[in-house]
């Protein structure tokens, strides 16, 4: 009796000890309600699945740029972007992934199809019908791929900065990602200091780590970020989009690669495989920068970017 009776009491403070910093963790998020909305910066576009948050820069006669950022940031990731790309005359478009900034966090499969179902119904509502130039960072380029690769006459040109789409090494807290109810727990209790260290991965330039930090964890603060996070890890194919890069390759769509030499999460031996998908394609090489490459040297990629876009 004594046995079973501390056994229950290991298995209820085990209980405890699992579950109270999970419900710590979702009790500090704050909701994006219509309230908070109004007081944040962007504008609100309404999509089948929630609302998109965006921002147009430049001239609106300009030739329409979209920029598309990867899996764990924001589209703040090109505040260093825009207005060279408005200086050279072309109007951006940078816009929040579901799940990530401000826009909504639906509870849905955050795959393939949810993204790019995402940025073709977001350049209807802003009535964009002309081939636009489609500007993508890591899963961004994924997305820029999908797309173009789906509806090469809505595309233009393309320029993906370190792409997803191949194999790369995962970390081990993204391995453990499809484990079911293990993974919930390790992404709410641990997810936030997981994307932190791997944020000060992603950029060599220790001098803008901090800034970095403060926006990343601003989006973090609103609830649904985390299990978004989760669903994209479990569904989408991060690193199995080859056949879409062939397929661009196949439809002649003017590429140009952008890569940091010392990108340790989506490394240069990479620029190869993609090559090898669209021999056409063009590859630029910004010497000394990490995976934070369009952030950290902005001159360099801001002249290749407008070059490649305006002539």
């Amino acid at each position: 009796m004594a046995k079973t009776l501390w056994f229950a009491i290991a298995v209820a403070g085990i209980v405890v000890l699992l579950v109270t910093p999970y419900w710590l963790a979702q009790r500090a998020l704050k909701e994006l309600t219509p309230e908070t909305r109004a007081s944040l910066p962007g504008s609100f576009v309404k999509l089948k699945d929630g609302y998109t948050c965006c921002e147009s820069r430049g001239p609106t006669d300009g030739r329409v740029v979209v920029l598309a950022h990867g899996a764990t940031i924001s589209k703040y990731v090109w505040d260093r972007n825009v207005d060279a790309l408005a200086a050279a005359g072309l109007r951006s478009i940078r816009y929040d992934n579901f799940g990530r900034g401000y826009s909504d966090r639906p509870p849905l499969t955050y795959g393939v199809d949810l993204y790019d179902r995402q940025l073709l119904e977001l350049l209807d509502a802003l009535k964009i019908d002309k081939p636009i130039d489609l500007v993508g960072l890591s899963q961004g380029g994924a997305i820029s791929v999908v797309f173009a690769a789906r509806r090469p006459e809505r595309v233009r040109k393309l320029v993906l900065v370190a792409p997803a789409g191949f194999p790369v090494n995962l970390p081990f807290t993204a391995k453990l990602a499809p484990a079911p109810l293990i993974g919930d727990w390790i992404m709410t209790v641990f997810g936030k200091r997981v994307l932190i260290s791997q944020s000060r991965q992603a950029n060599k330039d220790s001098a803008i780590l901090k800034e970095m930090e403060q926006k990343l964890l601003d989006q973090l603060s609103y609830a649904g970020y985390l299990p978004a996070l989760l669903s994209m890890l479990r569904n989408y194919p991060l690193h199995d989009l080859a056949a879409e890069y062939q397929s661009v390759g196949r439809h002649g769509i003017p590429t140009l690669l952008i890569w940091g030499s010392a990108d340790k999460v989506i490394p240069i031996e990479n620029a190869d495989r993609a090559l090898a998908a669209m021999p056409a394609a063009t590859l630029k090489v910004v010497q000394d920068a990490g995976h934070g490459v369009v952030y950290e040297k902005p001159e360099e990629v801001n002249k290749a970017i407008v070059d490649f876009l305006t002539r």
